[in-house]
């Protein structure tokens, strides 16, 4: 998070901003954006319904108003969300619920619990979610543009992307890391998704094992470095 608010910083600061957060969780990267930037507009978005309800205040209290109870994909309609479920995972004293997703999880044989990471368990029967694309959303809401957008939806990050119609933030955050390492039974992989990006017109910034940073070419993306 410290690397993109800096860019925030950097390159938006004492400027209007609109931010969308995709994936939102407990809205901790909403709610510290607006703290941080005074001009700052944020959509935040959360599929799990315990998730928003939990941290409903959190948002309140920082007087950022909208988030929303929805998932963001491809198609504006209903789909099946497998929430992840209250476990401790490694001895950890806080209940682990961010890792839901619209891609069927991969769990073991009569199992909810997920193979690749000991602990984790998943809702299997699923919950129907509300899903919107982000150039319907945008459409309805009047939002012209987008400054910067932050996507953690554990492997459906393409199916968000391929919801952008014509809109293009000018910065991308997408969690990467579970392209391919057989987590959910993803649309994508890394360099397939890579390429949707380039595709889109987007440039590499930085990445990493976890994150992968994108930049568009309307920004003058020559003189944008990834701060250290």
């Amino acid at each position: 998070m410290d690397a993109e608010l800096t860019i925030i910083k950097l390159y938006f600061s004492n400027k209007p901003l609109t931010v969308f957060d995709v994936g939102a969780n407990n809205f901790s990267f909403g709610c510290t954006v607006v703290k941080q930037h005074l001009n700052a507009v944020v959509y935040g978005f959360e599929a799990d319904i315990v998730n928003f309800q939990n941290n409903e205040q959190a948002y309140k209290d920082s007087k950022v108003l909208h988030f929303n109870n929805m998932a963001i994909s491809d198609v504006n309609g209903v789909s099946v969300f497998y929430p992840s479920l209250d476990w401790l995972r490694d001895n950890n004293s806080k209940p682990h619920r961010e890792s839901g997703s619209l891609c069927l999880p991969v769990v073991g044989e009569d199992s909810r619990f997920q193979t690749s990471y000991k602990g984790l368990g998943f809702d299997m029967s699923g919950v129907e979610v509300i899903t919107r694309r982000i150039d319907s959303f945008c459409e309805s809401n009047s939002i012209t543009h987008i400054d910067y957008m932050h996507i953690d939806v554990q492997g459906a990050e393409d199916k968000v992307i391929r919801g952008l119609g014509n809109i293009r933030p000018s910065f991308i955050f997408a969690e990467t890391c579970v392209f391919g390492d057989k987590v959910y039974l993803t649309t994508t992989t890394k360099t397939d998704f890579n390429d949707l990006m380039k595709l889109k017109g987007y440039h590499l910034l930085h990445s990493d094992q976890m994150d992968t940073l994108y930049v568009h070419e309307k920004f003058d993306f020559k003189s944008v470095s990834i701060p250290h």
